[in-house]
């Protein structure tokens, strides 16, 4: 017998059929008819579609929950937020009124921190991670790491922090944490942090891992160098299970597996301007304000140790001497060939300030992901009012998978993406970029706001470029300009597109603060308010405004065949300001 219509069809082909979809793509054919809404309304589909979302944004494990236990909603809300954070965005910063760029967190949690024995964690969170996928965020503390796994914090019917933080003894030094997924083990994090020493003989480093399954964090290894480093002159990265450290004090690249305990060490000539580093293809390359280095691994080998006659710490009363390896340079870009494409011709008449390479965070700079990264260029168009524009170039190596040990006189891909306007650009607080749906999302602080822009990444085909900058460019009216997101004690934000969330510190500096930027399904936004009414009791001064909303949405649902996700925009503007002080 024929099949009458798609509905007859084996599930196993529906999946085939709607898994060479988008979420997005799919949320729009369900809307098309009867028959396709029944068949995109299977939750194997919808499973599928959030195992792709998480593959393509390098999302840690399963946002929020593990697919077996979601709702559909959940899982349609998981498997589209990157897209949705991504349209919203783009909207937003389209608009030419200030206000019209603000966008407002729709709701918003306070997470105590405790110790477990009942004291409260020491004021001062140096800073905070939000782990891709809005689940985990990592904090540091003048004396401990911790790890908050929001989806227990939501799920507990109390407010006691040990059902759902762990934390264990160090002393972070600064800003120098990286975080990763562990290699082969998806369900763990490794966290590298370096740590203060009474002297200067040598410099500690301690590698944490998190165990998401058992919600478990320990210490994998650490390691005392013996090396006159110091904290401020620390550029690092993590990749894979690889740490690299560049001390610009005594200009030595450090190499550490501290899986299999191993090490080098080379002299770089690179002058101390070293802001970066990014790790791709079995290369390491530096990059500072004048050049781009491209440096081969050198192979690794044990470490000797030798006593020293420090202080003691939490590692050890001894540290390891690593020899200098000679590594050759295999490839540079001095700036003479960076200023090829965004020299001072763009802006004559302007003050220029020498360009600054950024590039994606280091939980995407793993082992094998292209040579790919930024040049900002900033010159300074208005002095009055003190803002910059950027010019973004990305720089691609010829062959994104290996490098030739000589590039032969060729010259890196560089393309210019034409200009965005930032503040002042010495007085910003740029964070890494992170990659969402192939597009580059940069964050920086700036005057007790927080800003965010969504630009075009490596896999976005039709990329505004510009082979040569052209004279007749207008800094004054730039098309694209940066969404406000959160005001106060913005420099400890940390902003996860991938889920719309957003982490920051609260002014006591005991508790975190968390809040999110897309409307939730019914079920999680319950345990939004279960969790307020838990911690504030029942008054709750924005449940008010929730239940309009929902009372809006609700007739809008009884009009169409099924909530439209995509519609997050008309969401925004429905909703009236807050007067709260975000």
């Amino acid at each position: 017998m024929p099949y009458q219509n798609l509905a007859d069809l084996p599930l196993d082909i529906h999946i085939i059929i709607v898994g060479f979809l988008r979420p997005m793509d799919i949320i729009a054919m369900e809307q098309t008819c009867k028959s396709l809404h029944f068949v995109c309304s299977m939750r194997p589909i919808w499973m599928e579609a959030l195992q792709l979302t998480v593959s393509n944004n390098f999302i840690f494990c399963v946002p929020i929950q593990t697919p077996d236990s979601m709702t559909l909603d959940e899982l349609r809300h998981a498997a589209t937020a990157p897209a949705r954070m991504l349209q919203l965005l783009e909207g937003r910063q389209q608009m030419k009124n200030h206000k019209n760029r603000e966008i407002h967190h729709l709701y918003s949690t306070t997470v105590p921190l405790h110790w477990q024995n009942g004291g409260e964690v020491e004021l001062g969170i140096h800073k905070t991670f939000l782990v891709p996928g809005g689940r985990y965020v990592v904090a540091t503390t003048n004396t401990c790491l911790m790890v908050v796994d929001l989806k227990r914090f939501f799920d507990s019917s109390s407010h006691y922090p040990a059902d759902y933080m762990v934390f264990l003894a160090c002393s972070p030094d600064g800003n120098h944490v990286k975080v990763g997924q562990a290699p082969g083990r998806p369900s763990s994090l490794y966290i590298v942090v370096s740590e203060d020493r009474s002297d200067f003989t040598a410099y500690d480093f301690t590698v944490f891992e998190y165990d998401s399954s058992s919600h478990e964090l320990s210490v994998f290894r650490r390691v005392s160098i013996q090396s006159d480093i110091r904290s401020r002159m620390l550029v690092s990265c993590l990749a894979d299970n690889l740490f690299i450290f560049f001390a610009r004090n005594v200009c030595i690249a450090y190499i550490w597996d501290f899986v299999r305990n191993l090490y080098v060490s080379w002299g770089c000539d690179t002058r101390k301007r070293v802001s970066g580093i990014i790790v791709s293809a079995n290369k390491v390359i530096f990059l500072d304000k004048k050049s781009v280095g491209v440096w081969d691994i050198p192979p690794l080998h044990a470490a000797r140790t030798l006593e020293t006659h420090s202080t003691p710490t939490l590692s050890s009363s001894s540290a390891i001497a690593v020899p200098v390896t000679v590594v050759p340079r295999i490839a540079h870009v001095p700036q003479d060939i960076l200023d090829a494409v965004t020299g001072v011709s763009v802006l004559p008449n302007n003050g220029y300030i020498t360009a600054y390479p950024c590039f994606i965070d280091d939980w995407y700079n793993g082992t094998g992901r292209p040579l790919m990264f930024d040049i900002l260029q900033f010159s300074k168009y208005d002095e009055g009012k003190g803002r910059d524009v950027a010019f973004r170039q990305q720089i691609c190596f010829p062959d994104r998978v290996h490098i030739p040990g000589k590039l032969g006189g060729q010259l890196p891909h560089i393309n210019l993406f034409g200009f965005f306007p930032l503040m002042d650009s010495d007085l910003m607080d740029v964070e890494p970029y992170r990659m969402v749906e192939g597009r580059i999302f940069i964050s920086w602080s700036y005057g007790g706001i927080y800003y965010t822009l969504a630009t075009p990444g490596p896999e976005q085909k039709d990329l505004p470029l510009m082979n040569t900058p052209s004279p007749h460019i207008d800094p004054d009216i730039p098309k694209t300009k940066a969404v406000d997101i959160a005001h106060g004690s913005v420099r400890e934000c940390s902003f996860d597109p991938s889920s719309g969330r957003l982490c920051r510190p609260a002014t006591s500096g005991t508790s975190l603060l968390i809040k999110d930027f897309l409307p939730l399904p019914q079920s999680l936004e319950e345990k939004y308010h279960d969790k307020q009414k838990i911690l504030a009791g029942d008054h709750l001064s924005w449940e008010a405004k929730e239940a309009e909303m929902r009372q809006w949405m609700k007739r809008r649902k009884s009009r169409v065949l099924i909530e439209d996700l995509s519609d997050d925009d008309m969401f925004y503007d429905h909703l009236a300001d807050s007067e709260e002080d975000y």
